[in-house]
């Protein structure tokens, strides 16, 4: 059987860490404290994880080294290609849903939950 992704994405500032999946939200230090107490709720998480975090002008360095060598996948993107896929969601999942197959509707709302 297929384990399930789950996904978790982090907002990098020079002072926290703001961690959010599924239906939780955690705002940790950034410091060396902040990124053991990540890894320990990472390791909680049932499934394999997928953390997800912007590019913060070097700010997310130290965490995505320490990702890394805790061999959990990271994946850093550019603040600016997040803002337009959430633009270009926002504006495309209405009209999707309207063309998708009835069977397939509740998928779509299970993966985007503001559709509901």
């Amino acid at each position: 059987m297929k384990q399930e992704i789950v996904y978790v994405g982090i907002d990098v500032a020079k002072a926290h860490l703001d961690v959010a999946w599924e239906k939780q939200f955690h705002r940790l230090p950034n410091d060396v404290a902040g990124t053991k107490q990540l890894l320990c709720l990472l390791k909680a998480i049932a499934g394999e994880v997928q953390v997800i975090c912007e590019a913060s002008g070097g700010y997310e360095r130290v965490l995505v080294g320490a990702l890394q060598s805790a061999g959990v996948a990271v994946s850093v993107v550019q603040a600016s290609r997040a803002r337009q896929f959430a633009r270009a969601a926002v504006a495309f999942w209405p009209r999707a849903i309207r063309l998708m197959p009835p069977s397939c509707a509740p998928l779509a709302k299970r993966c985007n939950p503001s559709l509901s």
